[in-house]
């Protein structure tokens, strides 16, 4: 497939040992869950290539946490796109709470004059030195 969710809760041995949450997600959505036991953002990205059969800057990771999502994608050099989350319903306070920190020092960086890592995947466009958001 050229999907598959890598989740920091199913399909993580810690949280979801008996792959029960990834098997009902596979059902529900039809996209295969890697079972893993390391959390994003150190992960473990051979799992990735392997599933894909390909090296893991020729990959995207599509996520909706800076901090998990983009750092573990960036880290591999994979293109990177930071989405907002279907739903903040259930999320716990510490989840809130590393929303809102994860927003403010993406602010704070790019005040400073940071900007994302340039993507091998987009040789062919410009891409300077301006975080990209589209807004709804």
């Amino acid at each position: 497939g050229k999907v598959v969710l890598l989740s920091n809760s199913a399909g993580l041995l810690q949280y979801d040992p008996q792959g029960e949450e990834a098997d009902a997600i596979e059902k529900k959505l039809g996209i295969p869950v890697l079972r893993h036991r390391k959390k994003k953002p150190a992960g473990e990205p051979e799992l990735l290539e392997s599933h894909f059969k390909a090296k893991a800057h020729e990959l995207v990771m599509v996520g909706d946490r800076t901090f998990t999502d983009v750092a573990f994608g960036n880290a591999l050099g994979m293109l990177t796109i930071k989405c907002e989350p279907f739903t903040t319903k259930g999320e716990n306070i510490f989840v809130k709470v590393a929303r809102g920190l994860e927003a403010f020092l993406v602010k704070v960086l790019k005040m400073v004059g940071c900007s994302p890592p340039v993507q091998k995947l987009l040789a062919n466009i410009d891409q300077g030195s301006e975080f990209i958001k589209a807004n709804a």
